[in-house]
């Protein structure tokens, strides 16, 4: 497959990812409360279908320039800030696993996250290989100020998205259209 190919094939699975996944910020419960009082921070939650990718994969590069190790907590993004961390709850059996973004993907259509065996293991997926599930990313749990702010910006972007379109788009868990998978944060 040529590259122009791969490119176009790997645009098509973020954005097919983005479409059946949804991003939605949760807002504050005293969003309309007087200004008095701190907002608690946004965070960014996304449902859908995980996979997770290993034997074929262990000890190439990902896209933060490490090397994949099937074994460790960590999973792929196609709009996670590299190298932030993200919870993710199997919503069959509500088991959780805190991972690290460190590479993009996945390339399924109808995928949001790519997990390594281990995370897959501790969410109970790994007969099945793929699960539904919820994954949230709070700007406080980041590992460095430069990934809260990048969160908290994200956040911020996506819930601006969703009241510009109106409650209907967190009704329906549907994709926030300005958040936009062909430009990644690869700034980790």
């Amino acid at each position: 497959m040529s590259c122009r190919a791969h490119r176009a094939a790997s645009l098509r699975g973020i954005v097919a990812a983005l479409a059946l996944g949804a991003f939605v910020i949760l807002a504050p419960a005293d969003l309309w409360a007087d200004d008095s009082s701190p907002a608690p921070a946004a965070k960014i939650e996304q449902h859908g279908v995980a996979s997770y990718y290993g034997d074929s994969f262990n000890g190439r590069k990902t896209a933060d320039g490490e090397r994949f190790n099937e074994n460790a907590q960590t999973a792929a993004s196609p709009v996670l800030p590299l190298g932030s961390k993200a919870k993710v709850t199997n919503e069959k059996n509500g088991r959780a696993v805190e991972v690290r973004i460190n590479d993009r993907g996945p390339y399924v259509d109808g995928r949001i996250i790519d997990l390594s065996r281990g995370a897959a293991r501790k969410l109970g997926m790994e007969k099945k290989g793929v699960a539904p599930v919820r994954v949230e990313e709070h700007p406080a749990a980041q590992p460095t100020a430069r990934l809260r702010k990048e969160v908290e910006n994200l956040a911020v972007r996506q819930q601006r998205c969703t009241f510009g379109e109106g409650r209907r788009a967190v009704r329906l868990h549907r994709p926030v259209p300005c958040l936009d998978a062909s430009t990644p944060s690869d700034s980790g």
